[in-house]
């Protein structure tokens, strides 16, 4: 973008400067503002990651929907046709699967920042920010269907159909009117019998049909044929005839495309929107607050020693926009719910030797969403399972220290390290929403928590101001940072590459 572009060049150009006027006073990015200043901030931000770390391990960002098989322990729409099977076949264990899943995800999202602060006394600075965001989500999912199990029931044959649903009325009326009661074994067997071809009936007929079949030419299509007959041998012993034809059952795979189709259905019960997501662009949540300067005994001569400390305070508030819950890829452009931040940070400087140590809270309110009801190994959860719930996410505690080093008084190179740490996410449901049948709301909070080390390295343009003459101007402050997550350990966090610019100008506000 031709702002961000700008804004490079203009970063550049001051360090650059900086090299040219070796003179200046000692000054590393001060967090107030003099006494009725205006400071007006500028800057860009870019993160990217394709990666995420899992409870210690870096793997695909998408990592959950790599599944082999991928099957109903993933799939809800295959699970519960799973059971039905199992209890036709009378066995403990089936996996109807579509084959083996894929999907890989590349994330870019760009903030671009404008804010400014002003100096209500020496000592204490208010300020606030606004950031722009766009985020764009480049995802890849895919079935290679080998060895699949599944196939799209495009229909058993109106004979199976009919016989089924003959035999079901005829088996229900002969226990009811009590054919087998003198037997007690023969009417367990038929109260099993009616359970069995009550699950064949609502996998074959009606509205609860099965989309999926196991697939004819495989294990589990041989093995679920071969429990029909049996179902009609059953019948024959029972006294109920009729049921003889065997249904006809699928043979070619579901493909990726049959997938995506089903998946973003809007008449279906996924209805999620297309995998592939828009790029959205949308304000961030905005940040507002106070810097108090608590100690000021930094250097003003070059290359002095000395430190100074400040109390950081930020609010943020609820302005950004969440992702839409259809939309199984897609990102927002913030958290949207309220939090209060407080950093005490230390600078200290001897010779050309320095560091800023900073240590923080961040307590986060609870805020409103709209979600899906699912754990995150539940790859598309169903239309039905969206509720509002309330959020309230863990607390965040926050320690840092960037050493630096001064090549001349205002220019210097950084590094340093992070860490931070998240609590569990809590969630319940908000006002007036009924609870989910089936689902547990906190299953939502699966991962949420986490420790990581960021890593971070850049360069810094701190001028007071002053120039080689001797005469006073008004500051001016830059800096270019790289971070990137190092490691992390508990649930998930993306492994994040970022780079930001930052522009710093002072102005007379009178």
């Amino acid at each position: 973008m031709p702002i961000r572009r700008q804004v490079t060049h203009a970063a550049l150009l001051v360090v650059t400067a900086s090299l040219l006027i070796p003179r200046l006073q000692a000054q590393v990015l001060p967090l107030t503002v003099p006494k009725g200043k205006l400071r007006i901030d500028i800057s860009g931000r870019f993160d990217n990651y394709d990666e995420r770390i899992h409870a210690g391990t870096r793997e695909n960002a998408l990592a959950d929907y790599e599944r082999n098989p991928f099957d109903g322990s993933v799939w809800p729409t295959l699970g519960e046709i799973e059971q039905r099977l199992k209890r036709i076949m009378n066995v403990t264990d089936v996996s109807l699967s579509l084959g083996r899943s894929s999907a890989t995800e590349l994330v870019n999202i760009g903030t671009a920042g404008i804010g400014g602060a002003y100096g209500l006394t020496k000592f204490l600075t208010i300020w606030g920010n606004v950031p722009i965001v766009r985020a764009r989500v480049q995802p890849r999912f895919s079935i290679d269907t080998t060895g699949a199990s599944a196939g799209r029931n495009r229909g058993v044959g109106a004979n199976v159909i009919g016989e089924v649903a003959t035999a079901l009325s005829a088996l229900r009326d002969s226990i009811t009117a009590g054919k087998y009661d003198s037997d007690p074994n023969l009417k367990a067997q038929a109260q099993a019998t009616l359970g069995r071809l009550n699950d064949l009936n609502a996998l074959f007929n009606g509205p609860s049909s099965a989309l999926f079949l196991p697939r004819g030419g495989t294990s589990l299509g041989a093995a679920f044929t071969g429990a029909v007959t049996r179902i009609q041998t059953d019948l024959q012993g029972l006294g109920v005839n009729g049921f003889q034809s065997l249904p006809t059952l699928p043979t070619d795979a579901f493909i990726t495309d049959s997938l995506v189709n089903l998946i973003t259905d809007p008449t279906g019960r996924i209805a999620g929107l297309p995998l592939f997501p828009p790029i959205v662009s949308y304000i961030g949540d905005i940040e507002v607050g106070a810097n108090l300067l608590l100690v000021d005994k930094f250097p003003n001569t070059s290359f002095g020693k000395g430190m100074r400390a400040y109390l950081a305070t930020t609010v943020r508030l609820r302005t950004a926009q969440l992702p839409n819950p259809a939309r199984f890829f897609g990102l927002g452009t913030g958290d949207r719910q309220p939090d209060a931040e407080a950093n005490l940070v230390v600078d200290l400087a001897a010779g050309h030797l320095g560091a800023r140590l900073q240590g923080g809270y961040n307590y986060q309110l609870p805020g409103n969403q709209n979600r899906r009801i699912a754990a995150p190994t539940e790859l598309f959860p169903a239309a039905d399972q969206l509720a509002a719930v309330r959020r309230d996410p863990g607390n965040v505690i926050k320690v840092s220290a960037e050493p630096f080093y001064r090549l001349v008084p205002s220019f210097a190179f950084f590094g340093g390290a992070g860490y931070e740490r998240k609590g569990l996410d809590t969630y319940t449901y908000a006002a007036g929403q009924v609870p989910i049948a089936g689902a547990d709301v906190n299953a939502l909070a699966i991962d949420s928590n986490y420790w990581a080390i960021r890593l971070t390295a850049g360069l810094t343009y701190a001028h007071t101001g002053i120039d080689k003459r001797g005469v006073q101007h008004l500051p001016l402050d830059a800096t270019l940072r790289y971070e990137r997550i190092m490691g992390a350990r508990g649930g998930t966090i993306p492994a994040t590459t970022s780079v930001v610019v930052e522009l710093r100008l002072y102005r007379n506000l009178f």
